[in-house]
């Protein structure tokens, strides 16, 4: 590793342009006290492919003159060197930024580009009647009179529908780099196991802008969804309460310390699921997070979410034209998730876990129960309340086999004037012994046991066995 360091005065903006230029480009971002309390030092480095633009022997640069007058910097030890050494500087963590593991560049221009997804093949056998074939989703297993056709007397699926490409490019602009990515699957029918295209994620992202964060539009992953939390199923869907739709947004991110980063967002308000109406939404849903990483051995993040649930009723009360069509609530949640690595000898293994607590937040969640339900009699918009728990473990039994368990529960507050056969609670559980024989390929079996609960205590149940191979690219 080629290391540069660098002391600089703390007035003005020059150390704050000097961290964001290159400390955030490079591998490591260590920042140092120093003897006087007015300069810092940072210590910059770059992997071995960058350090031929590094000035040839690790130095600590004093700046001695304003910028405007020669910009020159004097080496502790007699060493001379100038801003050209800063811009070779520059240009190496650039390519060290830029070039990362897969890419290539495109058509000769500064953007890399990368192609990369995976052929995933899974064999599915249910014991009981649930209408999502390929996806476990535990509010679609039929409680009241399954059929034959739904597989209340047993059904397998095969599918490829989990299968996936995506495309994303990186284009260096400035201090600022410009993300595009795309990525299909084949999941655009829950209710089948036929493969049809589906839009997954489609979003832009530009670095070091507004108050030195990172702006992302588009569609992705919910500001509150923590992947490093979410259990490593073989089933698609995943846990009942796992917080992971991907929808449009617009959002901030910035890094407040090298273990804390905060998001703040605003989501697309046109998936809110009302009973007896429907969706008429004025705002947005507003969303913060916070996120601390402890030497990758502790992973946290907190979330708020804040919705302005409101429905058109002009049709169902017919109302006098002078009169408001609308009804509203407020829809809240707050969640806690994480992972944490066990101690040595067993440091590879980590659990997860997740809770949340909420109203009108059913449409975010796996097994999307409603957000609100309309009183006809009062004419009132009411939020459900939500309350879920995920919990996993995943052990390596050796360097190519590993397993992971996890339960998750989903319990929604139902109202008195809710139909009896409401969704009022659903179960998850799932185990599974994976195997990696060689690098990107990978083949598991898995059994998973979930319920469905209605308002009115009927419940059933399906138990799932399902074999899956992967191929990575």
């Amino acid at each position: 590793m080629a290391l540069l360091q660098v002391e600089v005065p703390a007035q003005g903006n020059y150390e704050r342009k000097l961290e964001r230029t290159y400390v955030s480009a490079l591998t490591s971002q260590a920042v140092e006290s120093v003897d006087q309390p007015e300069n810092f030092s940072l210590g910059l480095s770059a992997p071995d492919d960058a350090s031929t633009a590094l000035p040839s022997e690790p130095m600590t640069l004093a700046y001695k003159q304003p910028r405007q007058s020669g910009n020159f910097y004097q080496a502790k030890g007699g060493n001379t060197a100038t801003a050209s050494d800063l811009a070779r500087l520059n240009e190496a963590a650039w390519k060290t930024k830029m070039d990362w593991p897969g890419s290539f560049p495109f058509f000769g221009t500064k953007t890399r580009a990368q192609l990369s997804g995976f052929v995933k093949f899974d064999a599915i056998h249910d014991n009981n009647a649930i209408t999502t074939p390929t996806a476990f989703v535990t509010a679609k297993i039929v409680v009241d009179d399954p059929t034959a056709a739904e597989g209340a007397d047993g059904q397998t699926h095969f599918s490829v529908q989990a299968s996936r490409i995506n495309f994303e490019t990186r284009t260096p602009v400035s201090d600022h780099v410009l993300t595009t990515h795309i990525s299909i699957d084949n999941y655009a029918d829950y209710a089948s196991s036929v493969a049809k295209l589906r839009l997954r994620s489609a979003f832009g992202r530009v670095t070091n802008v507004l108050l030195g964060g990172d702006i992302l539009f588009g569609q992705h992953f919910s500001t509150v969804t923590d992947l490093s939390a979410l259990p490593n199923t073989l089933d698609f869907e995943g846990p009942s309460a796992f917080y992971g739709l991907r929808v449009p947004m617009l959002r901030w991110t910035r890094k407040l310390r090298e273990d804390f980063t905060f998001d703040l967002a605003m989501e697309t308000p046109n998936n809110h699921s009302f009973i007896n109406a429907q969706s008429a939404a004025e705002w947005p849903d507003i969303i913060t997070a916070l996120s601390w990483q402890r030497k990758k051995r502790i992973e946290l993040k907190g979330s708020l979410l804040y919705r302005d649930l409101r429905a058109a009723v002009d049709d169902i009360q017919q109302l006098d034209p002078s009169e408001s069509g609308t009804a509203s609530a407020n829809g809240w949640g707050v969640s806690l998730s994480g992972r944490i690595h066990m101690p040595e000898p067993i440091e590879q293994d980590f659990w997860t876990f997740w809770v949340l607590k909420g109203q009108g937040i059913g449409s975010k969640l796996n097994d999307l129960p409603p957000d609100a339900i309309y009183d006809t009699d009062t004419n009132q918009l009411k939020a459900l309340p939500a309350n879920g728990f995920i919990a996993s473990y995943q052990h390596w039994w050796n360097t190519k086999f590993y397993s992971v368990a996890s339960y998750s529960v989903l319990d929604i507050d139902n109202t008195r004037f809710q139909a009896d056969n409401a969704y009022g609670q659903g179960k998850y559980g799932s185990f599974n012994i994976v195997w990696t024989p060689i690098h990107n390929w990978l083949l598991g079996v898995e059994a998973l046991r979930g319920s469905r609960e209605n308002k009115d205590g009927q419940d059933a149940h399906v138990t799932r066995f399902q074999f899956s191979t992967r191929l990575t690219f």
